[in-house]
């Protein structure tokens, strides 16, 4: 079965491919997006997929433009690594926060 993609221009495939394109969705990507944006969501959309059963944390990448292909070298990687935006675990002060407005909500509740 073939699907045309032109509209959204984007796809995901894999045991992640629901979260990578869930992501990129969230980018608000379409087929206009710069290039610049564009690496930097799909690097967004693999590192979310990586919490799919089977989906590795390497990574490879490849560029395609003007015809032709490159590879992303690790400096790349090194500098989207950095700009990644995922959310590190709570702090000890966020999750006592956090406990407390959830044992709010469950003492409300039970009135």
């Amino acid at each position: 079965m073939l699907l045309p993609l032109d509209t959204v221009g984007y796809t995901a495939i894999g045991s992640g491919g629901l979260h990578a394109a869930v992501r990129v969705s969230l980018a608000q990507h379409t087929k206009a997006t710069p290039l610049v944006e564009t690496v930097y969501s799909v690097y967004e959309a693999k590192r979310a997929s990586e919490v799919a059963p089977g989906v590795g944390k390497l990574t490879d990448m490849a560029i395609l433009k003007d015809g032709a292909t490159f590879e992303v070298p690790e400096q790349l990687f090194k500098v989207l690594e950095e700009l990644h935006k995922e959310r590190p675990a709570l702090s000890t002060a966020e999750q006592a926060r956090l406990k407390e407005a959830c044992d709010d909500c469950f003492a409300k509740r039970k009135k």
